[in-house]
């Protein structure tokens, strides 16, 4: 059971609100009670003595109950499953915002990763070649000229004419974008 369900759990089965006497002339020991419907005093809850090294006649000592006396009272179970509830809600929120920024830095780094495949979308033909009879387009380092191929079965490229591009100096290839979408009754 963690923390703040015992907490729940006790302050569920005591009464609340309470009050505190802390500000009545002369209180030399405060008491907290819990408040009636009336907000009157009812049973008691605690009673707040000192134990600093201060004299009795000490006004210090008197001003520290008394302030010791009005924090327990306001510290009472109906404020503790006020800031447990308010906590809780928060976690979630902030595991729903963790959650939702999670999802949003994966498709950061989907994004990037394609914007950089598209950088870098050409490909040496000593790493990887295309299927056969896959239309690309290659680029020949003779010529420092881009135009479409395809590498036929006997591992020859096929270029159509009439290009600038010779078969024996293609050194990189990329595959070429899907054709558009066209709407329907367009022209």
């Amino acid at each position: 059971m963690s923390k703040y369900d015992e907490l729940k759990r006790l302050a569920a089965d005591l009464p609340a609100p309470w009050i505190t006497d802390a500000d009545e002339q002369n209180t030399w020991h405060p008491k907290i009670r819990y408040a009636g419907d009336d907000g009157e005093f009812c049973g008691p809850v605690a009673e707040v003595y000192s134990n600093l090294n201060l004299a009795a006649s000490d006004p210090r000592m008197h001003l520290q109950m008394k302030q010791i006396a009005r924090f327990i009272a306001a510290a009472n179970p109906a404020a503790i499953l006020e800031l447990i509830a308010e906590n809780e809600r928060l976690t979630s929120g902030t595991s729903r915002l963790s959650a939702k920024l999670s999802r949003q830095i994966v498709r950061n780094r989907q994004a990037f990763h394609l914007i950089d495949e598209m950088k870098n979308a050409w490909i040496s033909v000593e790493d990887r070649l295309p299927q056969e009879r896959q239309a690309v387009l290659a680029y020949c380092i003779g010529s420092e000229s881009v135009g479409v191929a395809w590498l036929h079965a006997d591992g020859q490229w096929l270029i159509p004419e009439p290009q600038a591009l010779g078969a024996d100096c293609i050194t990189h290839w990329m595959a070429l974008p899907s054709a558009p979408v066209i709407a329907e009754g367009a022209a």
